[in-house]
């Protein structure tokens, strides 16, 4: 497998490491290169750990085109960290086995509900499970239901996706579980890695396993998931000792595009000091528009978008901060497009829903009951669990409960799917959308949101009728959630989302004072202190230095000045460098 002198020092090298990669310099062609001649050389007990199943599919397959499938699969593992623990634990200890994520934010709203907080405080809760322990405070909001949360999820035994890693790394710690069986790990995009998997990976350390850390800390943007970024680079060199290699050769952009990424990540003081350097050399092109408003900013882009569609071969990226900032591009698009940023956003009303009907396949009692606590009270809730899924007489508070819920169960026993999954969506509709009724919000707000609960439910229960099979093949089917293939060179992706992929025109649209970073992260940012502020502004540039990398050969960078309700004399956002708003010339013409 033929690599560059630079990839090579790296991949010829024995024990601790740390690959520095910028975007595109071939860090998985490293990766895979490393572990191809260390399996030459003899090793038989490597692991690959990665963050998605999708990559870890794509590590798989680079490693059977070099070493055959049989080959490869016998001394390698790669699998994403959540999976190779769960796996590893199930191997020595029966029984044990991973909660769906439906369950995990059924289980999530249920203790939200039992300390009086609401659904929209879901993903807030989320993130606060996925926080460092040192950013959690007993005098926080979330402080006891979080800990509420993981008492039920210890006592019930239950591993979950947030607490896998730490479950397994309690167990080798204190003797019951061995070591993940390898002499070496590989852990790509190591800058994701959260305090729970550093401190596996360190512990691995320990037992004289080799630790190969590869990825960048310029492209760590997910620290609401409480991926530690540079820090994790900065611990994992000062415990292990290991040798640091810098790939900073980018084969991908052309030179004006590298160019604008360097200014823009070099301004963070929190990074390990490198320059992105082209391959390619010059030749490609760098464009700044500023535009009056969202509305001409996306007609002006959607009509160039079409031109390049029409006039030039590659793909085309539009990427945004949101998927909400998309839906004007939705609207006005004139040319096919796959929609990459709408995809794998499930509501939680239809988790909730699956969720219940799949405890009532599985006759999961505590999962029923958990179900049933998002909208009742968690005694009547088990009361009522009990009794649907038993013949015993049942009386009182509840009953019109369990008559609806063990129809459903005499629908299942009967092999009657349809039946079943009619009578469970017209038993649970009614109650999510009583969830909708929240005293904070206006009447309006109240429609809205229930007439989205009913909408949700009623496309959730009209996917499970068109699938076939019985109730559980369809929920299984659902659970897989195949991804559709992409058709169309277009793409419309979130600014998050783009990582990892490249095209070579990129729109990266929406780049305005007061969006990227938004006013409101700023305003709190600040209130919390000047550190806070530059920890946002950091991550903020990082976002913005990953989606202009994506580019390989046009990047065209557009922003709005300002809304009817709060104008703006600049337009752009301030983490793009001055020199670029006054120099550049533009592509489009200006409007304001």
């Amino acid at each position: 497998m033929l690599v560059s002198v630079e990839q090579s020092r790296a991949v010829s090298y024995i024990g601790h490491a740390t690959i520095v990669a910028v975007p595109g310099s071939g860090k998985t062609r490293t990766l895979i290169a490393k572990a191809v001649a260390m399996v030459k050389a003899g090793y038989t007990q490597i692991g690959i750990v990665s963050f998605t199943n999708a990559s870890a599919k794509e590590l798989r397959q680079r490693l059977h085109a070099e070493l055959t499938e049989t080959v490869a699969d016998r001394v390698v593992t790669v699998a994403t960290f959540h999976s190779m623990m769960l796996n590893h634990i199930r191997g020595h200890v029966s029984g044990m086995g991973l909660v769906s994520p439906q369950f995990e934010t059924t289980h999530m709203l249920s203790v939200l509900k039992k300390h009086g907080l609401k659904s929209a405080d879901l993903d807030d809760f989320s993130q606060y499970l996925n926080a460092e322990s040192s950013e959690r405070l007993e005098t926080d909001r979330f402080f006891e239901p979080w800990s509420d949360y993981l008492n039920e999820l210890l006592q019930n035994q239950q591993i979950t996706l947030s607490n896998v890693i730490e479950f397994g790394l309690q167990m080798i710690v204190a003797g019951k579980l061995p070591p993940l069986p390898f002499t070496d790990i590989f852990v790509d995009e190591f800058q994701d890695t959260d305090e729970p998997q550093l401190k596996l990976l360190l512990a691995h350390a320990m037992m004289n396993i080799n630790i190969i850390a590869v990825g960048d800390d310029d492209q760590a943007i997910y620290k609401f998931r409480g991926g530690l970024g540079v820090r994790a680079f900065w611990t994992l060199m000062d415990n292990v000792k290991g040798q640091e290699f810098v790939l900073s050769t980018n084969y991908r952009s052309h030179s004006e595009i590298t160019d604008f990424a360097n200014a823009i990540i070099q301004s963070n003081k929190q990074r390990i000091a490198k320059t992105l350097h082209s391959a390619k050399g010059p030749g490609g092109v760098v464009s700044l528009t500023r535009y009056a408003t969202p509305y001409d900013e996306a007609e002006s882009v959607c009509a160039s978008v079409k031109r390049v569609f029409d006039d030039e071969d590659g793909d085309i990226f539009i990427i945004a901060r949101s998927n909400a900032a998309l839906d004007i591009y939705r609207e006005m698009l004139t040319v096919p497009y796959d929609d990459l940023a709408a995809k794998n956003r499930e509501p939680y009303e239809s988790q909730i829903a699956k969720s219940g009907l799949r405890a009532l396949v599985d006759r999961d009692i505590n999962q029923l009951c958990i179900t049933l606590s998002v909208f009742m009270s968690t005694d009547l809730a088990s009361r009522v669990s009990k009794a649907a899924l038993s013949k015993a007489q049942f009386s009182g508070q509840g009953l019109q409960h369990v008559q609806s819920l063990r129809q459903v169960v005499r629908s299942l026993a009967n092999s009657q799917a349809e039946a079943a999954i009619e009578q469970y969506m017209s038993y649970v509709t009614p109650h999510l959308m009583d969830m909708a009724n929240d005293p904070k919000r206006d009447q309006e707000g109240v429609v809205k949101a229930r007439g989205f609960t009913q909408r949700t439910l009623a496309r959730t229960e009209e996917i499970l009728l068109k699938l076939r099979g019985s109730v559980k093949q369809r929920l299984d089917v659902l659970a897989r959630k195949k991804e559709e293939a992409n058709t169309s060179r277009l793409k419309l992706v979130t600014m998050h989302g783009s990582k990892g992929l490249e095209a070579e025109t990129v729109f990266a649209v929406g780049i305005s004072h007061g969006k990227v970073p938004s006013a409101m992260a700023v305003k709190e940012a600040r209130g919390m202190g000047a550190k806070y502020h530059q920890q946002l502004l950091e991550e903020e540039r990082r976002l913005l230095f990953v989606t202009v990398t994506r580019a390989m050969k046009a990047l065209h960078v557009s922003a709005f000045a300002g809304t009817a309700h709060r104008p703006s004399a600049n337009g752009y956002s301030n983490l793009i460098p001055l020199q670029y708003i006054e120099d550049l010339p533009s592509i489009h013409r200006l409007t304001d």
